[in-house]
Parts: C-alpha cells; structure tokens; sequence
C-alpha cells in the first residue's frame, strides 16, 4: 500500500479522507475497494488484545489515559511495547505519544 510519491499512496489518501470532517460524502468512490478489503480483514481470526500505537510527537493533550480511541484510518500498530520502543519505530527519548 506503498508507492512514491508518498501522498499518493493507498493509505495516506485514504487516510486523508477517513479522517476528514465530510468524509461520508468523500468515501463513497471507496466503498467497493473498502467492502473487499473488510470482508477479506473479517475472515482472519478474531484477536482480542490491547494494541499499542506510537507518534514521535507531543500529543498526551489529545488523550486521555483509560479512555477508548477510535483510531480513523489504517495505522501499524504492535502488541509488543519493546517492540514500539525500539529505535525504529518510537525510541526511547523526545518528543513521543504512546495510544
């Protein structure tokens, strides 16, 4: 779901749109590609975990510790905090945000 330039990749565009305040009205050329992708993402096995994502930026105002985040948009996340510490993803010093 990659490509260059990377603001026309699959998922920044999506994204973009999930995101967007009218975003009903800009998703409707996606809801094919969408019912394809959801039906083939409901066939995996169910998984019930806590789920980490992390930002290299100060964003701790926009959350609230304990409350649920409904995450619009296709994001990586991991199950292992040594995993979203680590230098290649969220690192251990600056400015982080852990939801």
């Amino acid at each position: 779901m990659e490509w260059n330039p990377p603001n026309e990749c699959l998922y920044v565009v999506l994204n973009q749109i999930l995101r967007s305040p009218n975003r009903e009205q800009r998703l409707r050329p996606w809801y094919l590609y969408l019912k394809l992708f959801l039906n083939a993402l409901f066939r995996l096995p169910a998984l019930n975990t806590i789920v980490f994502r992390g930002v290299k930026l100060h964003m701790n105002e926009n959350y609230i510790r304990g409350e649920i985040v409904h995450w619009w948009g296709f994001s990586s996340c991991t199950i292992s905090l040594d995993v979203l510490n680590s230098d290649q993803f969220l690192g251990r010093t600056g400015d982080r945000t852990s939801v």
